[in-house]
């Protein structure tokens, strides 16, 4: 769903809750590190919120090149975020 619903859909499915102190503290030039589990929801969000905040996340390259070219299609569909491998 992430990869390939529209924008807005992830916009209408995801509610922060405190987000302002993020907000705040990008807009103080701060530094934040944001650790979330590997799961379907946290990443979901996480890619909602790529929509408005520029990220930068770590990435494993899969051995099925295939699979490997799709996820980091999906990861950059925002052009929003440094993959460091």
């Amino acid at each position: 769903l992430y990869w390939y619903a529209p924008a807005d859909k992830l916009r209408s499915l995801v509610r922060y809750q405190d987000k302002h102190h993020l907000d705040e503290a990008l807009a103080a030039g701060e530094k934040v590190i944001i650790l979330y589990p590997h799961f379907t929801a946290f990443e979901m969000a996480v890619y909602t919120l790529n929509q408005d905040v520029p990220l930068t996340s770590m990435y494993s390259h899969q051995k099925n090149k295939t699979l490997d070219e799709q996820i980091l299609k999906g990861r950059h569909r925002y052009n929003n975020v440094f993959l460091i491998g």
